[in-house]
């Protein structure tokens, strides 16, 4: 009534909310707001939220993508500056309905620890369902989300079929950037199908990290897919291997 179309603007109301004490009926507005301001005019709310609250940018792109994949993703190539960890958490989900749009938006997505894989994981997606595609496109990148992209490509690649994308990864020239990263994460993803065959093959990349680390350590992140997708088949590789895993590697399992 005070802030509609006959009173104001979606900007005043978004405001009014902010002022509400009590925290669930503020959440709950804020988010009903949101949905219908993407919904009337998306590149308002984009626009709004990003110079007042950042910290809501994602539930706006998110339910922008869920309302329309192609404007949603256009906006971010158009205007990625100062959202691009917005874009990271994403791009998953990018990969799932807007696919031809990663390559192009995981340009902007920066690796932030060990432990985020957002371009890794976006590639590995799009190869699941079109390896060759997804190949080229990561051929294609620059610097080092190129060997993010490769990674990406080994692994969805290796969940299919981990011999064959064994067979390629181990052919590439020792002198491409990430070399030892792509092995690891092609374990990683045959270890999600066959936690035997990646767990028989540890060999092929380097061990990485120390003690603690197990997110840079090979064996800590085979070991934590396999044993998510075969627990009891995982606990007996390991009796029947003793010593072939350091104690770091017991930070996957736990």
């Amino acid at each position: 009534a005070n802030y509609g179309p006959a009173g104001g603007s979606l900007a005043e109301v978004y405001e009014a909310i902010k002022e509400t004490n009590d925290d669930f009926r503020r959440r709950t507005f804020r988010g009903a707001l949101i949905t219908e301001w993407v919904h009337s005019d998306p590149h308002e709310a984009l626009n709004y939220l990003r110079a007042n609250d950042s910290g809501r940018v994602t539930d706006c792109l998110t339910e922008w993508l869920h309302a329309d994949p192609p404007g949603a993703t256009a906006a971010m190539i158009d205007n990625p500056s100062g959202i691009e960890s917005v874009i990271g958490s994403l791009l998953g989900k990018i990969a799932e309905i807007q696919p031809e749009a990663v390559p192009t938006l995981a340009k902007f997505v920066k690796k932030k620890s060990s432990w985020t894989h957002h371009v890794r994981d976006a590639f590995a997606s799009l190869a699941s369902s079109d390896r060759a595609s997804a190949l080229i496109q990561a051929e294609a990148m620059e610097g080092p989300q190129r060997a993010e992209a490769l990674a990406g490509v080994a692994k969805g690649w290796a969940k299919v079929s981990g011999s064959e994308a064994l067979e390629w990864a181990t052919g590439l020239d020792d002198n491409t950037e990430g070399k030892g990263w792509i092995l690891r994460s092609l374990l990683v993803g045959w270890a999600e199908t066959d936690a035997g065959a990646a767990l028989d093959h540890l060999s092929v990349a380097p061990p990485g990290g120390n003690d603690g680390e197990f997110a840079n350590n090979t064996g800590g992140q085979v070991l934590k897919a396999a044993a998510a997708a075969d627990f009891e088949g995982t606990l007996e590789w390991m009796g029947k291997n003793p010593g072939k895993l350091g104690r770091e590697a017991l930070g996957g399992l736990s």
